[in-house]
């Protein structure tokens, strides 16, 4: 743990000390032990049930950290996936198992709240930790289940049961990692298929420097960069005239300024000046691009084009009105800030659109919603949901239940006027859209009659009303069939996703839009 190659990981002792006052290493067990141990790429190689289950708590982690702004909660957060890891993961939790066999007295660690009281003492009031624990119960990342006495257990939210589409999807991302994506792969295959196209951009083949060049494109896990910086190395060394191009393609802009030092290091490593270390300043979403390609579409089949990247198959719908509703559904996820209602019966693919597509999006589905996890929390100073997400959508909204509506609702039409969330201490402005999804009985498909009956009286009410963008008659979009998966080619939908995002803060749309319509002179515009 003392080797100076995790400094520049961000994990492992000598990091934490040159990283850390004295005052702050009471930190040490609950941060690093669960960094150092859990959230590198190597650490869960085998496929036992023990390492499933770690490797499910790593991608919850993944998943909600970013839910979490708060320093302390984020201390809290980890201590109880260490403890989750601890009792999942065979090794340890079998080492207290053969202890408690031989001398019962001694208690099996348990993934508890009393457990987690024991991690902070001294550090943190158990008062607070349970302000913290409320909080990640309120925004799904974290659960208490019942135990005898004054005790609960740390559990992961339910997410439901799991069908045949997600385990071929969860197939086909763990073939499809972005390690193998930029292995030097073979031309026929997938793997390297990501490389392959940033390096034959890179360098332009008709120049006479080309065939001295080497060039290797990568993804910012260790492993890929070590593995291609290898193949770098060897090509340079056995070829002295030529000179080797690493590129590093980062995954998020945030990852910019943290690699910057890591290359720097591998660079330094090195020791060649025939050897040079780069890195892509954003991740590889180019919209000139993208403007480009869409040129070659017709506007038919460019409809066609965004239902494929869904995960649709056009083809599935009977006419073109099937499909525009259906288009209607991304709006958000383009653009800023739009508030919207859909009425349908079950089975029309609603939930599955906001809350499989875009990893920058919410849906909140059933239990108890709060101010708190919507907007801000007083409390622990947390910003909430829509601060953090480009759209909050409200499944089953006739089934939810808000504490404390009159407050929910003041502050939801407060923030779908001034798209600003306020604290005690705090303003914060953000652009998350309100998606309220219903489900409505066929007979009462009726435009003609008051529908937002049916809904939660949380949006009935005419200051909510007024600040909804649009409608999306669900009942027309036909229910999901067989016609209706994907087929053939289309867009990957993690990188029409990316794209839609960075589309959002485009402002030349809006007066596009506003060329379409005449709005009287002194119309009420509320």
């Amino acid at each position: 743990m003392k080797d100076r190659e995790e400094a520049g990981e961000g994990v492992g002792f000598i990091h934490y000390i040159v990283n850390n006052k004295p005052r702050e290493w009471q930190w040490l067990t609950p941060d690093y032990l669960w960094d150092y141990f859990f959230t590198r790429k190597s650490d869960i190689k085998n496929d036992s049930p023990q390492a499933s289950d770690v490797r499910k708590l790593i991608h919850h982690f993944q998943n909600k950290e970013n839910l979490i702004s708060d320093n302390n909660a984020m201390h809290v957060f980890k201590a109880a996936m260490l403890l989750l890891a601890v009792v999942s993961g065979g090794s340890i939790s079998d080492i207290y198992s053969k202890k408690h066999q031989q001398n019962r007295s001694i208690r099996r660690i348990g993934a508890t709240r009393n457990t987690l009281y024991k991690c902070f003492r001294g550090q943190l009031e158990q008062s607070t930790i349970d302000e913290y624990l409320n909080s990640f119960k309120e925004i799904g990342i974290l659960n208490l289940g019942a135990l005898p006495g004054d005790d609960a257990r740390l559990e992961l939210p339910y997410s439901g049961a799991v069908d045949a589409f997600d385990v071929r999807l969860e197939i086909t991302k763990k073939k499809n990692t972005r390690h193998n994506l930029f292995k030097k792969g073979n031309v026929k295959s997938l793997e390297g298929s990501f490389s392959r196209a940033a390096e034959s951009a890179i360098w332009d083949n008709s120049k006479a420097t080309c065939g001295r060049m080497y060039i290797a494109v990568c993804s910012s896990e260790t492993n890929s960069i070590e593995a291609r910086l290898g193949e770098v190395k060897k090509e340079v060394e056995s070829n002295l005239y030529k000179i080797g191009l690493l590129v590093v393609a980062i995954a998020e802009k945030s990852e910019f300024a943290n690699f910057q030092a890591k290359i720097k290091h591998y660079a330094e490593e090195a020791q060649s000046e025939r050897l040079v270390i780069a890195m892509f300043s954003e991740p590889c979403t180019d919209l000139n691009h993208y403007r480009e390609a869409r040129q070659c579409f017709t506007t038919e089949e460019w409809l066609d084009v965004l239902i494929g990247a869904v995960d649709y198959n056009p083809n599935g719908y009977d006419t073109e009105e099937e499909k525009l509703l259906f288009i209607r559904r991304i709006l958000p996820f383009v653009e800023r800030r739009v508030n919207m209602i859909e009425l349908a019966p079950r089975g029309t693919g609603k939930s599955y659109v906001y809350e499989k597509i875009s990893k920058r999006g919410w849906v909140v589905s059933g239990g108890t919603v709060s101010r708190a996890s919507l907007f801000y929390d007083n409390n622990v100073k947390m910003p909430g949901l829509v601060t953090r997400f480009d759209y909050v959508a409200f499944d089953e909204i006739q089934n939810m239940k808000f504490l404390e509506p009159a407050q929910v609702q003041a502050a939801l039409t407060t923030y779908m006027q001034d798209g600003v969330v306020k604290g005690f201490d705090s303003e914060i402005p953000a652009s998350s859209g309100i998606i309220v999804l219903g489900n409505i009985e066929a007979e009462k498909f009726n435009t003609q009659v008051n529908m937002v009956n049916e809904i939660n009286p949380i949006f009935r009410k005419a200051e909510t009303l007024d600040r909804i963008h649009g409608f999306i008659p669900g009942w027309k979009i036909p229910k999901f069939h067989q016609n209706l998966v994907a087929q053939g080619w289309a867009l990957n939908t993690e990188y029409f996703a990316e794209v839609l995002h960075e589309l959002r803060d485009e402002l030349y749309y809006t007066p596009l839009v506003d060329s379409c319509f005449d709005v009287p002179p002194k119309a009420y515009t509320r």
